[in-house]
């Protein structure tokens, strides 16, 4: 069961009450959106995901930074940033738990999570706002830019696929700007789930009729090595269930199942074989062809 914001009202006291930092911010004209960054032991990053965030272009912004407990250094690097509305410190039980827990303390109509690794360009939030004005859309996901030592790959979707339901799509799991309203209808992230909880998130909002917008024009920097590049086993396993669990198919989410593992093996079977550059060029071709294709 994915936590609600009902759930979480003593919690909300809780961390009020545990926070470093609490000057959350007064709404103006503009929408107030809570860029929220969950941290733990990110002492090399996570000055450029603030710089990143403090550096944008649309002037209406709250910063939440829930910090899990570093030890590196993580947190007296967030002390020196004063433009920290928002700052607490403790024990989480995952990285989950600490976004659901910055999104209860954040005061935002709007919100957009960013990780401690990756980076938002100047005008992220302002063309999202916009997108999300326009379309009249519940949730705006960017483009993703995958960012691996120094090359970057840009991945960019035609529109979203119709089979959103049983694959997971080349999307960021985070960076995208969603309401108030969404979370509160559907919920919040789902602590159970290791792995594919953003994609649990995205399925909740389409199962409950949300309107999703897409802006291609956005990228969000994601720098790999995350759970689901470490663990693509368990990505999949985790994928299988959050497609069921939300009312996928038993059968056909199988078969995509099965169609991931085999393509898997393949990679692996191709490190093996193929020189380490070849390699690369073949996984970045690769990519770039799933992620500019539709299917209507």
């Amino acid at each position: 069961m994915a936590e609600h914001f009902t759930d979480y009202s003593e919690f909300i006291l809780q961390a009020q009450s545990r926070c470093i930092r609490y000057k959350p911010k007064q709404q103006s004209g503009l929408p107030l959106v809570s860029i929220c960054i969950p941290v733990r032991n990110a002492a090399q990053t996570i000055e450029r995901a603030i710089e990143s965030i403090l550096d944008q272009s649309y002037p209406a912004i709250e910063l939440v930074v829930v910090d899990g407990g570093s030890s590196d250094g993580t947190l007296e690097t967030l002390m020196g940033f004063e433009k920290i509305d928002i700052l607490y410190t403790g024990s989480d039980k995952n990285a989950e738990e600490a976004i659901n827990r910055a999104i209860c303390l954040s005061t935002g109509n709007l919100f957009c999570i960013v990780g401690a690794d990756d980076w938002i360009t100047r005008d992220h939030i302002s063309h999202c706002v916009s997108r999300l004005i326009e379309a009249k859309a519940d949730l705006v996901i960017p483009a993703l830019a995958m960012v691996t030592e120094n090359v970057t790959d840009f991945l960019a979707l035609d529109k979203l696929k119709s089979t959103v339901m049983y694959e997971m799509p080349v999307l960021p799991g985070i960076g995208w700007v969603a309401t108030r309203k969404l979370f509160e209808t559907v919920g919040l992230f789902n602590t159970s789930i290791k792995v594919a909880s953003d994609f649990d998130f995205l399925l909740r909002a389409v199962r409950a009729g949300s309107t999703i917008d897409y802006e291609p024009n956005i990228y969000y920097h994601h720098t790999t090595g995350g759970n689901s590049m470490v663990s693509p086993i368990r990505t999949l396993f985790d994928t299988r269930r959050v497609v069921i669990s939300n009312g996928g198919h038993v059968i056909v989410a199988n078969a995509y199942f099965l169609k991931w593992v085999a393509k898997l093996f393949i990679r692996l079977a191709l490190q093996k074989l193929v020189p380490a550059r070849v390699y690369g060029f073949i996984v970045r071709h690769a990519s770039r062809r799933r992620s500019t294709s539709s299917t209507s």
